[in-house]
């Protein structure tokens, strides 16, 4: 987060007749005389993305100046202004309502007046705070280009200090879903596979799949989307992954990600991630790539992938004999598939270590609307697995349920929330987050 993002986001905060006033001021500072505000203006365009690349604190500061100057310039925006920026900065109810009883009326018209004597503006109540009201207000301006930007990177990504557990001497088995790991033992010792994975190797489907990946998509470096690099960093620190992947970031607003490769893996996160989750749900989903390559899913997936390209091949090899057998090993491997997707889902809670965010990262891959956000119910979501669950009391929904994901790579979000759930609750992730000695802080 630079000097200008968080300008951006200030500029759009306080009303039209402000806006000028707000840049004069800014641009008096010695620190910020190099700053350029030529497209301050377009940042209207970009605040989602501005919003999401502010720390916890520094949404919970934006949003307590914020409602201030709302208060200040009188009550008519108040409501527009916790509904827009409640859901831009994505706060939960609790902590907008703290703030807000922070700032009675009383207590507004007191510093109102104070003003008046002093015959400062809102904006200036603001950016040049005298004495006289620094028991409620320091610099916003200040402390938001220069305090907060200045801020160790550790400090902020996560909005606060978060310690984070080192699982040191991490083996996969520990947190590995036991049909994952039954199911690949199947699929290796499958003869019926080592036609398809011949085939894999001679048309040199990783190195196809590869190039599509890195030849389209912007790869992740520490000076280029250094929020991601660090995120992807801390995820194989905390899973004890020695060998850090490269990262790319594909256009897609859907909030979804994969991992491709097996000798140097890539991982591939939509741009969706990036909007759409906070830092602790990005870490869910990240952790769940890195997941996938320390169980060493990763052959078997492409495989997968290209299984029907493959038996397509095959079955012009065999006349059509190929695709009957293809359509067999198909739905075997899609079976171990869902269930690696399980192990996956651990791994990621493992490196969250919320499993408040992880829940909530599942409801917002299930297509939770972005402009509710700020209204997200994961009890809600747990009485919806639960239903889900109960649709197996009657032997048709069973079968349907069964047959409808036989092609699927992926199991159900709803049963992905119910499988982690229980998992936590049942205490084998606490067993292995209370084992380990090495606590440190992480982002």
């Amino acid at each position: 987060m630079n000097q200008y993002s968080l300008l951006c986001i200030i500029y759009q905060i306080v009303n039209e007749e402000d806006r000028k006033q707000v840049l004069e001021l800014v641009s008096k500072q010695e620190s910020f005389k190099n700053l350029s505000f030529g497209t301050v203006t377009e940042g209207k365009y970009q605040l989602e993305l501005l919003c999401h690349q502010l720390s916890k604190a520094q949404k919970l500061m934006i949003y307590n100046y914020g409602y201030l100057y709302q208060c200040l310039k009188g009550s008519m925006g108040i409501v527009k202004f916790a509904e827009k920026w409640g859901r831009l900065l994505q706060l939960e109810k609790a902590d907008m309502k703290t703030i807000e009883k922070e700032w009675s009326e009383e207590r507004v018209n007191y510093i109102k007046n104070r003003c008046k004597e002093k015959q400062y503006t809102s904006v200036q109540c603001i950016v040049e705070p005298e004495e006289y009201i620094e028991e409620f207000i320091t610099k916003l301006i200040e402390q938001l280009l220069v305090e907060v930007y200045s801020t160790d990177i550790d400090e902020r990504e996560a909005g606060r200090i978060t310690q984070r557990i080192i699982l040191t001497n991490l083996d996969a088995m520990e947190y590995e879903h036991p049909e994952d790991h039954r199911l690949l033992e199947v699929l290796r010792g499958n003869k019926m596979l080592e036609a398809p994975l011949k085939l894999f190797v001679e048309y040199d489907i990783e190195r196809f799949i590869k190039v599509q990946y890195t030849g389209s998509n912007i790869k992740v470096t520490p000076t280029n989307m250094p929020y991601i690099y660090e995120a992807v960093k801390t995820a194989c620190r905390i899973l004890n992954l020695n060998k850090m992947p490269d990262v790319y970031v594909q256009q897609g607003f859907q909030i979804n990600g994969c991992t491709t490769g097996i000798e140097n893996p890539i991982i591939i996160l939509n741009a969706g991630c990036l909007s759409l989750l906070d830092y602790d749900e990005l870490l869910f989903i990240i952790g769940h790539e890195i997941g996938h390559i320390k169980s060493q899913h990763l052959m078997y997936h492409m495989m997968g992938q290209a299984l029907p390209y493959l038996a397509e091949i095959a079955a012009q090899m065999t006349l059509g004999f190929g695709s009957i057998i293809g359509a067999g090993i198909q739905i075997s491997l899609y079976n171990w598939y869902r269930k690696s997707e399980l192990t996956a889902d651990r791994a990621g809670l493992l490196v969250c270590q919320s499993h408040k965010a992880a829940i909530k990262a599942l409801m917002k891959c299930a297509g939770y609307p972005p402009q509710f956000y700020g209204h997200m119910n994961e009890m809600d979501f747990l009485k919806q697995m639960e239903q889900f669950e109960n649709l197996d009391s009657e032997a048709y929904n069973k079968v349907v349920k069964v047959l409808s994901s036989l092609y699927q790579t992926h199991p159900w979000t709803v049963l992905r929330a119910k499988e982690l759930h229980e998992w936590y609750k049942q205490g084998e992730y606490d067993q292995i987050i209370s084992r380990k000695i090495c606590l440190t802080k992480v982002r």
